[in-house]
């Protein structure tokens, strides 16, 4: 059964460096990502924290473990990181936990 995002982790400020999120890829681990920017901002995510952000795609170009999201906006997702970088030094906010 669903349930409603409960907060299990610290709330961590993700902008133009790369950063530890949490223990992304954990089986049943949640995320809940709020953009900061009033514009459409992207995500990156990768195992190690030389991660660097890929933006947005281009045609015949896709954005390699790259989210999109758009301005103000919050979503939950998992199995994703554990190392994620911003496309803008306005950044997200990433709050592990779990549920939806």
């Amino acid at each position: 059964m669903d349930k409603a995002f409960v907060p299990t982790g610290q709330l961590i400020l993700v902008n133009n460096s790369a950063t530890q999120v949490g223990n992304f890829g954990l089986p049943g681990a949640s995320y809940r990502v709020r953009n900061l920017s009033g514009s459409a901002q992207y995500f990156t995510w990768g195992q190690t924290s030389s991660v660097s952000s890929n933006g947005a795609p281009s045609a015949g170009s896709p954005s390699v473990n790259t989210i999109g999201m758009v301005g103000n906006s919050v979503e939950v997702f998992s199995a994703i990181g554990p190392f994620v970088i911003a496309s803008s030094s306005t950044g997200f906010e990433f709050q592990q936990g779990d549920g939806i």
